[in-house]
């Protein structure tokens, strides 16, 4: 799941459910369907439950759309809970709005704050036409109704 927060400043919190829990990163920049671009994604706290439309990080009113949504694979030889731990996540998206190859790789560990990058690597998925929806703002938020669930 992606949600688009409008707090202080505009960011996408990007989400997958990884062993019971979605693990959470914040992105700056709305996310890419360009091969080789990169996002700064900050690791944020682990949520228990889907959060959508439960307001702003301090639980106060804020405009959040779930931007996209849908299911991924793990590309790795490895579990998804030892990329998580070792840095790397190789993945293949399949939401609304991204899809196809990503790769999530951290560049900073400290006490305080994890950074990765949000990689879009080359597949059939990549480019600007491969989702006409992607910087499309009409498309608002999502639906949950039957048959808008990815995947």
């Amino acid at each position: 799941m992606i949600e688009r927060y409008d707090v202080s400043s505009l960011h996408y919190d990007f989400r997958l459910e990884i062993g019971g829990v979605l693990v959470s990163w914040a992105i700056p920049s709305e996310p890419s369907l360009e091969p080789g671009d990169k996002r700064l994604a900050i690791r944020t706290d682990d949520v228990a439950t889907a959060p959508a439309n439960r307001g702003g990080p301090d639980g106060g009113a804020t405009t959040v759309l779930v931007w996209d949504s849908g299911t991924f694979d793990n590309l790795a030889d490895e579990p998804v809970e030892h990329g998580l731990v070792g840095g790397r996540l190789r993945l293949w998206i399949v939401g609304h709005r991204l899809r196809g190859a990503f790769e999530m790789v951290r560049t900073r560990e400290s006490p305080t704050q994890e950074q990765w990058l949000l990689i879009k690597r080359d597949d059939r998925e990549a480019g600007e036409g491969a989702s006409p929806g992607l910087r499309d703002p009409a498309l608002g938020t999502l639906g949950t109704g039957p048959g808008d669930e990815a995947g």
